[in-house]
């Protein structure tokens, strides 16, 4: 298994450096990236990032990027799980679907299709993202 780099900032009960990848992850070579907003904004500016992702998980936050520039940064068909905001406390129910409504506007316009989520509290996306020109990896 290869360590996780730990930072200098968050929390865990393990000494700095102690924590692994799932074995799992290591034999799918899978990648994690997790990336704040000022990450996102930038992205898509940059050649190297274009149709780099296979898929993706928005948080509430992070739904309001959701757009055809978004989308180049995706594989077409890569599948994106999103939260709908319907556990924020501070949202009355009117508030959530309207949220959700909000969202699924994006998605039509960024072009891409809705899918059978296996969770309530997210919905499940397919970006469309057939004018990618870069090959495909």
């Amino acid at each position: 298994m290869s360590a996780v780099v730990d930072g200098d900032k968050g929390e865990t009960l393990l000494e700095e450096g102690a924590r692994e990848w799932l074995k799992g992850f290591k034999m799918a070579n899978l990648h994690i990236h997790l990336m704040a907003d000022d990450d996102l904004k930038q992205l898509s500016q940059k050649k190297k990032y274009l149709s780099l992702f296979d898929g993706g998980a928005l948080s509430v936050n992070s739904a309001s990027y959701i757009s055809e520039e978004f989308s180049m940064l995706f594989k077409d068909k890569a599948q994106i799980h999103c939260e709908t905001g319907d556990y924020l406390i501070g949202l009355k129910k009117d508030q959530r679907v309207a949220f959700r409504k909000v969202i699924l506007e994006k998605v039509v316009q960024a072009g891409w299709k809705c899918l059978d989520a296996p969770y309530k509290h997210h919905f499940l996306f397919e970006v469309k993202n057939q004018n990618n020109t870069l090959p495909q990896a």
